[in-house]
């Protein structure tokens, strides 16, 4: 199933904590798996953090686009 990951950056690797995020579209069996996967693509896409330290904010079924202009 696809899902639509947003989680909040930590604090020791945000410019701006609590309004950095990081938006992840992702393929996973299960919600809990899905944002495992988004964790550790965050972690892997060139931050510094571990990836059990970015926060889930949001979960939703299916890849969807953030249009906040």
């Amino acid at each position: 199933m696809k899902y639509t990951v947003l989680l909040l950056l930590p604090d020791y690797a945000a410019d701006n904590y609590g309004q950095d995020t990081c938006l992840s579209h992702v393929d996973a069996r299960t919600v809990e798996d899905a944002v495992i996967r988004a964790q550790d693509e965050a972690s892997n896409n060139g931050h510094t953090a571990a990836a059990d330290d970015f926060h889930p904010l949001l979960v939703l079924r299916g890849h969807h686009d953030d249009i906040k202009p």
